[in-house]
């Protein structure tokens, strides 16, 4: 499979890499991670059409998938973007795919007012205005949301750990996927100041901004619901409906953390090489020395590994949702991906910063930042284990 980047691609992905060239290099991020973040960037992503791309054309949107992004989110994990790129481009996936499943079936309970309300939202959210985030468990060591029906209303109650807490906000809207008391699922759309909704913000390892957030018997309002699935959320990847909907956005978000994945690795393994050739001792680089030679090399095979992983997941979840391949198929492939990037992150982290030696864990590097972030990433949506679990499950004959 050809993976070149076509003009419209190239462009985009020349534009993000000249912005972030300003405004986002190593000095200037300091000062955007001591302020929490840059409106001004995220207004650039917007209007350079950065979270347009994954919404249809149908809705406004380009209509591009996984492919499209796999540069634009190398180039935010080379720069180490504290944004919150992967959760937008998440969210308006989702949102536009479960806006498009509920206007087609009018007996879903998502009244005409509502979806009019939502897709205003999704205009929004599209051009940097609005922020969205996904609020999904992997069921592994985030939490669990449950939905419990009653009467004509349903009642939300769990925890959701480790979100995306820049997309939280008064006018922020959260996406959050609940189980339901028949095993499946249910998908609600809701404004972040929601009663009954307790947040507590933090600031991960990796200076991005995350959040515990607590569901007390929250009463959705009307509308808010846009769907139920019957099937669980490590069953069988669902074919239509908004169960397809879920599982093609949170493949969707593994496939571009695998990305994501590519540009911190391809950044580490490239600063290391650079210092192995300038560091000297005994009077000759230390990249002269065989054994840190090996070493090397063998970080750049993995590079290429990931590289070729992260392609390959990405192409199975566009194949996925123009039904060329089935559910289980990107699933695999996903799964595969960032099971592989998990191990190598930790691997890449940790070698990138032995051989700076002691220098690698200073703060004025951005090596050690580099470090914090592949070790936040190995491990976010779900650790290695869980992943190996998951592609193990979909191989078995059903």
């Amino acid at each position: 499979m050809d993976f070149q980047l076509n003009d419209e691609q190239r462009q985009l992905a020349d534009s993000l890499e000249r912005v972030l060239t300003e405004q986002y290099d190593f000095e200037r991020r300091r000062a955007i991670v001591a302020a929490g973040g840059s409106d001004t960037v995220w207004q650039t992503f917007g209007e350079l059409g950065l979270f347009a791309i994954p919404v249809s054309q149908d809705a406004g949107g380009f209509g591009g998938g996984a492919v499209d992004l796999m540069r634009p989110m190398a180039l935010v994990g080379r720069m180490l973007v504290i944004e919150p790129v992967l959760a937008q481009l998440t969210g308006v996936r989702l949102l536009d795919r479960a806006l498009a499943v509920a206007a087609g079936s009018p007996s879903g309970g998502t009244s005409r007012d509502a979806l009019v309300r939502w897709r205003d939202r999704l205009d929004a959210a599209s051009t940097g205005s609005a922020r969205v985030t996904v609020v999904a468990p992997t069921g592994e060591q985030d939490g669990r949301v449950n939905a419990i029906r009653d009467g004509d209303h349903w009642r939300l109650n769990g925890h959701a750990d480790a979100v995306a807490a820049s997309g939280i906000g008064p006018d922020r809207m959260l996406l959050v996927v609940a189980g339901t008391a028949d095993g499946g699922r249910a998908l609600f759309a809701l404004d972040a100041a929601a009663g009954s909704l307790g947040i507590v913000a933090d600031t991960g390892l990796d200076r991005q901004a995350a959040a515990r957030i607590v569901f007390d018997d929250l009463t959705p309002p009307a509308g808010a619901l846009l769907g139920t699935a019957r099937d669980a959320m490590d069953g069988p990847p669902a074919a239509n409906g908004i169960g397809a909907a879920i599982e093609d956005a949170l493949d969707f978000r593994h496939a571009l953390l695998a990305s994501e994945a590519v540009g911190l690795i391809e950044f580490a393994c490239e600063t290391t090489l650079d210092y192995l050739k300038t560091r000297k001792q005994f009077g000759v680089s230390i990249g002269s020395f065989q054994a840190l030679q090996h070493r090397i090399v063998d970080l750049f095979v993995e590079l290429e590994q990931v590289r070729s992983m992260a392609a390959l997941a990405a192409s199975r979840v566009d194949a996925a949702a123009t039904g060329q391949v089935t559910g289980l198929e990107r699933r695999r492939a996903v799964a595969a991906a960032r099971a592989l990037t998990g191990r190598v992150a930790d691997k890449v982290a940790r070698e990138s910063v032995q051989l700076h030696g002691g220098m690698g864990m200073a703060e004025e590097l951005k090596i050690s930042h580099t470090f914090r972030r592949l070790t936040v990433l190995a491990r976010q949506a779900g650790s290695v284990d869980w992943q190996l679990d998951r592609f193990i499950r979909s191989n078995r004959p059903r």
